[in-house]
């Protein structure tokens, strides 16, 4: 009879245990489904936008916070990684960069193979307008690689902490060009300025608010190596990061107690912001299923086949101690604010090794964004098939480039 109480007790206490190792990720699953079931049963009651705007309130103080955290978290993180990394810290680099480049090509002729197959905008039989014109020019591919080496390369690294480059055109209203020139494609009239549309377009790059994380990166990635190269005479710089990451990361752990919180009225928030959930669903029916099904294969499929291949070992046990961070970039729908989650999940659930986790992790969320390339890849393909028109591989190529 004490042995069998002993038992019990010991069973009892494990899964209290279990329990209290697993509350956050439990809060934050219900939190989830709760915001989804709440927000369509409030948008029956038709708030009006003011009352929209409040309950948002909450989810924009933990993105705030998120924010607030990511410049000291991805510098420290970044210098502690590459400062602590040995000689194959060069190799590492290149081994994850290749991995980045084939995770997302893989991604991205997954998704246009399944929106070619699946005729994914025909639900939708919108009228041919060969002759529409959009608002502005937009960038063409040189543009934004240009933009891309600009933001790699900031001009002043404080600045770097809130804006980034970007290419912009400009109405020039005094000098209109003749309208019954071509409106669909913008042609060059001189090295920065574009006919279009009846008018002509200065073309200027201008800074635009948002970190510009991949400048800072890159900074703090060279600021690294040169620290690593210093030796022991480097050893108090590498001890103060190593402490601005440790404090950084202790202020993550008290955000992610508020995380269920604010991911529930995130997620209730976006469902009133839009209108008709119903027409909407129903309009675009194929396209989240094409743009869902490619995320589903990726994740579930392509992503642990390599994982396994590489390491022989249970990739579905990274995606449990990952779920936190998972379900952080679903609430939130930016990598960047969900890298601290990452790096908390990585160093202290699944026991990565902490160096390769600093190093890979942020460049990863600034650069390795499969859904991304999912959205973008379906998307024009979507606008194409709505519209009747055929997109030659050529015009899928150049796409994927420009975006």
């Amino acid at each position: 009879m004490q042995v069998f109480r002993a038992d019990n007790n010991s069973s009892n206490w494990k899964r209290l245990r279990c329990l209290k190792t697993n509350l956050l990720l439990i809060t934050t699953i219900t939190s989830v489904v709760l915001g989804v079931i709440l927000g369509m049963l409030t948008g029956r009651l038709e708030p009006t936008q003011d009352t929209v705007s409040l309950i948002g309130v909450p989810g924009d103080l933990l993105m705030r916070m998120f924010k607030m955290l990511l410049l000291p978290l991805v510098t420290a993180s970044m210098v502690t990684g590459v400062a602590n990394l040995n000689k194959s810290g060069g190799k590492l680099g290149i081994m994850a960069l290749v991995y980045y480049i084939c995770a997302t090509i893989i991604a991205t002729v997954l998704v246009i193979g399944l929106a070619v197959s699946m005729q994914s905008g025909e639900v939708t039989k919108a009228d041919p307008s060969p002759d529409r014109v959009f608002d502005k020019p937009f960038p063409v591919t040189t543009d934004a690689i240009l933009v891309l080496l600009r933001n790699i390369v900031p001009e002043n690294i404080m600045q770097a902490s809130f804006q980034h480059s970007k290419t912009s055109f400009t109405k020039n209203i005094a000098e209109p060009v003749n309208t019954s020139e071509t409106s669909l494609s913008q042609t060059n009239h001189s090295s920065n300025n574009f006919k279009y549309g009846g008018y002509i377009w200065p073309k200027s790059i201008n800074y635009q608010d948002g970190m510009n994380v991949i400048g800072i990166l890159m900074f703090f990635a060279v600021f690294g190596v040169m620290l690593n190269r210093m030796g022991e005479s480097g050893r108090a710089m590498l001890d103060f990061y190593n402490i601005l990451n440790e404090i950084t990361m202790n202020m993550t752990k008290l955000v992610m107690w508020y995380n269920p919180i604010g991911i529930f009225f995130i997620i209730m928030n976006k469902i009133l912001e839009v209108p008709d959930l119903e027409a909407a669903a129903k309009s675009l029916t194929m396209y989240m299923v094409t743009g869902l099904l490619g995320l589903a294969i990726h994740a579930l499929i392509v992503l642990p086949t390599i994982y396994f291949t590489l390491t022989r070992r249970n990739p579905f046990r990274v995606s449990l101690g990952m779920m936190e961070s998972l379900l952080t970039g679903l609430g939130t729908s930016s990598s960047a604010a969900a890298l601290p989650v990452t790096l908390r999940c990585c160093e202290e659930k699944l026991k990565f090794n902490k160096t390769i986790c600093r190093f890979v992790l942020p460049i990863g969320a600034t650069i390795n964004m499969d859904g991304l390339a999912i959205i973008q890849a379906v998307t024009p393909i979507l606008l194409a098939q709505m519209n009747q028109r055929m997109l030659a591989f050529a015009d899928l190529v150049a796409n994927r480039l420009g975006s």
